[in-house]
């Protein structure tokens, strides 16, 4: 089963993600900060991030920098969760994001573009 880490500090955000990508078959872990996630990394690798942008210690964009800075995990795919703001123009490309999900989305926006990615 395919291993999905979800990184969001809202609880009830994450939730609706997390069953809908449980129902689609993912193995999903949670994180609710960048860090935490920089040390979930170093112990076990999922096969597909998914963030939100607006994290408490970190944005999205500076996660991906430093995933994408570590050989171990720099060819991990990275969905951004950017919400109804949008993202920074340009700072998606920069940071190494592989697709962004901007605007109100739903969890099965969600589901489909991990399955894009994967």
């Amino acid at each position: 089963m395919p291993k999905v880490l979800l990184i969001d500090g809202d609880p009830g955000c994450s939730e609706p993600i997390r069953k809908a990508l449980r129902g689609a078959g993912y193995e999903v872990e949670l994180a609710t900060s960048g860090s935490f996630t920089l040390t979930m990394l170093e112990w076990d690798r999922p096969d597909l991030i998914v963030s939100k942008a607006e994290l408490v210690d970190m944005d999205g964009y500076e996660l991906c920098s430093i995933i994408r800075s570590d050989p171990k995990t720099k060819d991990l795919p990275f969905l951004l969760l950017a919400g109804p703001t949008g993202p920074v123009a340009g700072a998606a490309a920069r940071a190494g994001v592989d697709m962004v999900l901007a605007g109100n989305f739903n969890p099965s926006d969600v589901v489909g573009s991990v399955r894009r990615l994967m």
